[in-house]
C-alpha cells in the first residue's frame, strides 16, 4: 500500500503516456510548480496487449466520429455566422484528426504486429454454367425439323 492513500494508489495504476503534467504545491515552504513532460509518446509506447489496443482502437475510433460531426457542426454554423473562434476550432479540429487518424495507424499497425498471420483462405472457384442454347438451324431456315411458315402457322386453325 502507499503511504498516500487510495488515490496514489490508483494513479500509480496509470500508464505513463496518460500522465502529462504534475502540479506540486508546499503551502509551508512556499513551493509552486508545474513539470510538463517534453517528449511525446511514440509508437513504442504502445502496449503489447491486444486487447488493450483494441479498446484504444475503439475510443480513437469514437473520437475520429465525435471530431468528424463537430467539423460539420462548425461548418455548417461558419455557412450562417463568420466567427473567428469557430474558425480557429475548425483548423485545430483538423490538426487532431489528423493525428488521431495517424494515431489509430499505429494501432492497427502495432495490432497487426502482434496477431500471428492469419491464414488466406482462396477463394472458390466458380464454373460459370453455359445458357442452353437453340438447336443448330437444318436447311433453309427449318427450326426442329419445321419450316419458319410451318413454325409461325402450327396451332392457328385456317
Amino acid at each position: 500500500t502507499s503511504h498516500f492513500g487510495s488515490r496514489a494508489t490508483a494513479l500509480e495504476a496509470v500508464p505513463a503516456a496518460i500522465c502529462t503534467m504534475v502540479e506540486v504545491y508546499l503551502p509551508k515552504k512556499g513551493i509552486y510548480g508545474r513539470l510538463e513532460p517534453n517528449a511525446q509518446p511514440d509508437d513504442d509506447d504502445l502496449p503489447d496487449d491486444v486487447e488493450v489496443l483494441r479498446l484504444m482502437q475503439e475510443e480513437e475510433k469514437t473520437a475520429i466520429r465525435h471530431l468528424e460531426y463537430s467539423n460539420v457542426q462548425l461548418a455548417k454554423a461558419l455557412v450562417d455566422v463568420d466567427d473567428k473562434d469557430f474558425a480557429i476550432a475548425l483548423a485545430e479540429n483538423r490538426e487532431v484528426l489528423e493525428k488521431k487518424r495517424k494515431h489509430l495507424a499505429d494501432i492497427a499497425a502495432k495490432m497487426q504486429q502482434l496477431l500471428p498471420p492469419q491464414p488466406v483462405a482462396e477463394a472458390p472457384v466458380i464454373v460459370a454454367k453455359r445458357a442452353p442454347q437453340p438447336p443448330p438451324d437444318r436447311g433453309t431456315g427449318a427450326i426442329g425439323g419445321l419450316s419458319q411458315a410451318d413454325d409461325l402457322t402450327e396451332g392457328l386453325a385456317l
